[in-house]
């Protein structure tokens, strides 16, 4: 008896976990399969499901990482991690290396120098240079009127170069140019309508140079002002007192007066004023301005009472200065 209810219970069971399928009972062990497989396509799906979430974890670590790196190393490149000490100190030292690289060894003295070539004179005139410093040589007449250079010859030995400026106004200019601190060689300047060239020694000195140059020759030049050239009856029978002049510093029975801050003579008649001075005048107006070649320059003014006087000054430029008599002159010093 037990035996049969044993069997119909199981036989109920069997019945009751069967899976009916448009009127098709599926066998248990077909149904069991399925299950196995959905629930290992669940676990799939969940793995890759967790794995996905893992994956874009890593993802985006990595791309805050490689953000991260990227302005880490923009950062470096624009802000060494150094210091603000270090780096200033590193900037002074270059600063120090190109300044003692760069700069000279030698303190320069520059001189700028007058000086007066009498065409009667075979002489060689001399000059100072250093490399890398400019030089003019400056070319004028007597009466201060620029003096055209037409040719500079330096020669193709020398290791230097004379070169004539040629922009306007300026053709009475050389400009030289030396390539080594050992130069010492000559320049032959030619100028207009002058007869023999001008002989210039340059030599190289690392501590002192000339900027410029004036060389004033003792003769009228192309370009002179006509009121300096005295010439014809006026040279030879008109000017006497002015020659007397300049060969024996003075004129008989005239008042005698100084010129305020320079070396130089006034003489003042009843009709003349006359000069006697280093320094060609230019205004008043002046007759018969002449020269001895050696420096002093004489001339009158055909009229009186004059307190000031302009000058062509060593440097080339105007100078007026006041005309005075020893009376002014001692109260002048008292003040």
């Amino acid at each position: 008896m037990r035996k049969f209810v044993a069997a119909l219970l199981a036989l109920s069971m069997h019945a009751q976990s069967q899976t009916v399928l448009y009127g098709v009972e599926i066998p248990v062990e077909i149904e069991n399969q399925v299950s196995n497989e959905e629930q290992d396509l669940k676990k799939d799906t969940a793995l890759y499901l967790q794995r996905k979430e893992k994956f874009e974890k890593y993802k985006e670590a990595l791309h805050n990482s490689e953000k991260e790196h990227a302005i880490k190393s923009y950062k470096r490149e624009k802000f060494p991690k150094y210091p603000p000490e270090l780096i200033i100190d590193e900037r002074k030292q270059k600063f120090e290396y190109e300044e003692s690289r760069k700069k000279s060894l030698f303190e320069i003295g520059s001189v700028i120098s007058t000086i007066t070539i009498d065409p009667l004179k075979q002489e060689i005139y001399s000059i100072p240079a250093t490399v890398g410093e400019p030089t003019r040589l400056l070319f004028f007449d007597q009466t201060g009127e620029p003096w055209p250079v037409t040719k500079a010859d330096h020669g193709k030995g020398n290791r230097f170069k004379a070169n004539i400026v040629t922009e306007p106004g300026m053709t009475n200019q050389v400009s030289i140019q030396l390539e080594d601190s050992f130069v010492e060689g000559n320049v032959l300047i030619n100028l207009l309508d002058y007869g023999v060239p001008i002989v210039i020694r340059v030599v190289g000195n690392p501590t002192k140079t000339t900027p410029y140059a004036n060389f004033r020759v003792s003769r009228y030049g192309p370009n002179a002002n006509k009121q300096f050239i005295t010439s014809g009856p006026m040279a030879l029978t008109g000017c006497q007192d002015v020659y007397k002049l300049l060969e024996n510093s003075f004129i008989p029975g005239a008042k005698k007066l100084k010129l305020s801050g320079i070396k130089g003579n006034v003489f003042e008649t009843d009709k003349y004023t006359y000069f006697k001075t280093q320094y060609r005048v230019v205004f008043p107006p002046t007759e018969c301005p002449t020269s001895d070649g050696n420096g002093n320059f004489a001339a009158r003014v055909a009229s009186t009472g004059h307190h000031t006087a302009t000058m062509i000054m060593d440097n080339m430029n105007y100078e007026t200065v006041r005309i005075i008599d020893d009376h002014e002159e001692a109260s002048w010093m008292n003040r």
